[in-house]
C-alpha cells in the first residue's frame, strides 16, 4: 500500500497558508500514514508524516515536494510533532519530534532554519517505559509544550497508562502522569 497526503483547500479558507491550488498530493510513504504535523505558514510550511513503513517524511506544503526523510530503526513511526518556534529559536535549529510503536521517541534536528535532510541528525532517543519497567510501550501520542526546560519547551509523550514531561535537554522525564484504571 501506498499513502497519500493530500491537503485539500476547496470552500475551506486558511488565509496563513496563501495556498493557490486546490491541493497538493504528496506521494512517498510505502505503507499507511498514521499522524500529520504541520510547521510555519505560507510557500515555506512544511507538513511532517508518520507511517507505517518506518520513517517520517517532510514535505513542503505549497508545493508538495518531498523533502527529506528520517527513519525510526525499529518499526513504526505512529507520531510526529514540530517544536514550537521558541524552542527552535532557542536551540538555532528546526526540531521534529517522531515517537514509534518500539516506544521509542526521537528528537531530530533539521540543519537550520527549515529542513535540510543533509543535515538532519537524531540529538535524542527517549524510551517511554512505565516507571519501573524496562519494557517499552508504542507511543500514540506527543506534543511540545511551550514551557519547562532550558530550551524552553517540554516534550509530551503518552503510551500505555501513563504519560510523560520530557525535559529534552537533560533526556530524562520531569515529570509523569498514571491514569489508573476503574475498571468501568
Amino acid at each position: 500500500p501506498r499513502c497519500t497526503i493530500r491537503i485539500e483547500m476547496e470552500g475551506l479558507s486558511i488565509p496563513h497558508m496563501e495556498l493557490k491550488a486546490s491541493q497538493r498530493e504528496c506521494i512517498g510513504h510505502r505503507g499507511r500514514c498514521f499522524d500529520v504535523s504541520v510547521r510555519g505558514r505560507g510557500v515555506t510550511a512544511l507538513a511532517a508524516t508518520a507511517s507505517e513503513d518506518g520513517s517520517a517524511r517532510i514535505w513542503r506544503v505549497g508545493t508538495g515536494e518531498h523533502v527529506g526523510a528520517v527513519a525510526h530503526v525499529q518499526d513504526e513511526v505512529l507520531r510526529v510533532a514540530w517544536a514550537p518556534t521558541v524552542v527552535e529559536d532557542a536551540c538555532g535549529s528546526t526540531l521534529l519530534a517522531t515517537a514509534g510503536a518500539d516506544g521509542d521517541v526521537r528528537v531530530w534536528r533539521g540543519g537550520g532554519d527549515g529542513w535540510d535532510p543533509a543535515k538532519a541528525t537524531c540529538l535524542r532517543t527517549l524510551r517511554h517505559a512505565a516507571q519501573g519497567s524496562a519494557r517499552p510501550e508504542q507511543v500514540y501520542g506527543c506534543a511540545w509544550s511551550s514551557c519547562g526546560d532550558a530550551y524552553g519547551a517540554w516534550l509530551l509523550t503518552a503510551a500505555g497508562d501513563e504519560a510523560i514531561a520530557w525535559d529534552v535537554h537533560a533526556g530524562a522525564p520531569a515529570r509523569r502522569w498514571t491514569v489508573a484504571s476503574r475498571g468501568t
